[in-house]
């Protein structure tokens, strides 16, 4: 199964849906994440996916991060250092990053970098060398790549 994220704003308020895709089989199957969040972030390790930050139930910036195991279909929850939204993911080697972002508390843009290393199950950081939010990231070949976004002040 291929997990396919989907937050939509609907008239009766944020979904909490993940939507699971088997495009072969051309099937489709839901679950359920713990909180209702848009403006967030996906990425795949190890193969379990993880959806972080962004806005919560009743619109609050969140810190938590929901790891889906598909192979066994378990959640679990660990948590960001800090609340974010309009941050970027991004994981290669057993690493996943979220990275800048808007904060929590001042709204301004964050340059800080959560890590998470899949296979101890602990937490590093390290900061942007600008403090970027609504921008993108990709791991490949045992690095972490981030681009585009935006400023404070305007501009990318």
């Amino acid at each position: 199964m291929k997990i396919i994220d989907s937050v939509l704003r609907a008239s009766a308020g944020w979904l909490a849906l993940a939507m699971l895709a088997d495009p072969c089989a051309a099937q489709w199957s839901s679950d359920t994440l713990a909180l209702a969040r848009y403006d967030h972030v996906a990425a795949e390790s190890g193969g379990k996916v993880y959806f972080g930050g962004g806005f919560a139930d009743g619109q609050k910036p969140t810190s938590s991060v929901e790891v889906y195991d598909p192979a066994t279909g378990t959640w679990s929850i660990i948590a960001l250092s800090l609340q974010r939204w309009q941050l970027a993911v991004a994981a290669t080697d057993g690493i996943v990053a979220f990275a800048g972002g808007l904060e929590m508390g001042s709204g301004g843009a964050s340059d800080r970098v959560d890590l998470y290393d899949t296979s101890s199950g602990t937490w590093s950081l390290t900061l942007l060398p600008q403090a970027t939010f609504a921008f993108a990231g990709v791991g490949v070949n045992g690095k972490l790549i981030f681009h585009g976004g935006l400023i404070e002040g305007g501009g990318p």
